[in-house]
């Protein structure tokens, strides 16, 4: 996977449409998203660890900040998650979010969705 301009402040967060996937930066350990993903969409949505939106473009393999969406509240990635998540998988239910930091909020959602992954 390639990166235009740059990469992404990591942990990455990808919606395939049906499931969540975290990509670490580390290459050995995180997914292929080309194999994984069925490419029935030409751009997949992600939000990296600040909060900001990025588009993987299946086609090219290219992963890049998404000029067509702003950025994600907190509710909405918290909605995101609880709609993604498997059932055996713990639902992200925090007390208050406004008392939350959306950088803290991706972190918690990306080690939820990495352990699901693993299970």
């Amino acid at each position: 996977m390639y990166f235009f301009p740059e990469p992404p402040v990591f942990p990455l967060i990808l919606n395939s449409g049906e499931k969540l996937y975290c990509l670490t930066g580390d290459s050995e350990s995180d997914i292929d998203l080309h194999e994984t993903l069925s490419g029935s969409e030409s751009r997949y949505l992600a939000v990296d660890g600040i909060g900001q939106l990025y588009c993987y473009l299946y086609e090219e393999g290219i992963m890049c900040p998404d000029p067509l969406k702003h950025m994600s509240t907190k509710r909405e990635l918290v909605d995101l998650y609880n709609s993604r998540r498997d059932s055996s998988s713990e639902e992200y239910n925090p007390t208050s979010l406004s008392n939350k930091r959306l950088i803290s909020i991706v972190a918690d959602i990306a080690d939820l969705v990495l352990a699901a992954n693993l299970k």
